[in-house]
């Protein structure tokens, strides 16, 4: 229904973010708005990431993901420190599909986070970044001072592999 209705009238909706009390409702018109009006969506997004409710943080990491913009971006490095887990690990898989080189570090420090989730996430972005990405999980296996860091590139690394062609092997 979002998706359908006209520009001005989806807009004049999200004017009224202040009177929506529902977290899932506002977290929908985030992500719509973040491909169907980003403007107006970037005038949310500051407030949306300081909600109070964790969907609605969510829901902003997840908006963000979908605007190359540099306040998009600024929005999901901090999300990626945000209380909670949930929306931290969003944060970490939404850098990742941005494929932004000026990730990677504050994506490999999110490897060591306390939440499985977010570890896994990181690392499966910083697997998105390219080769870079690859060699700095190459890295981490052999040198983090963090058995969780290391352990959730190994597995990056691992699933890399396994859904990689084969390589013909030459006799």
């Amino acid at each position: 229904m979002l998706n359908r209705m006209d520009g001005p009238r989806f807009d004049a909706l999200m004017k009224k973010w202040d009177r929506i009390t529902s977290p899932q409702i506002r977290k929908i018109l985030l992500v719509v708005s973040a491909h169907k009006s980003p403007g107006v969506c970037a005038e949310w997004l500051p407030r949306a990431e300081r909600d109070g409710a964790m969907e609605v943080r969510a829901g902003a990491a997840r908006a963000s993901g979908m605007m190359a913009t540099e306040k998009s971006l600024v929005t999901l490095l901090r999300l990626l420190k945000d209380r909670d887990f949930e929306v931290r690990a969003r944060a970490a898989g939404a850098l990742g599909r941005r494929r932004e080189l000026t990730t990677l570090e504050p994506l490999v420090e999110a490897t060591k986070d306390s939440a499985f989730w977010v570890r896994q996430n990181a690392a499966a972005a910083i697997l998105e970044i390219g080769e870079l990405g690859r060699r700095r999980l190459q890295e981490l296996v052999k040198h983090a001072d963090d058995p969780f860091s290391a352990d959730a590139a190994r597995q990056e690394l691992e699933r890399y592999r396994l859904q990689s062609p084969a390589q013909e092997v030459v006799a």
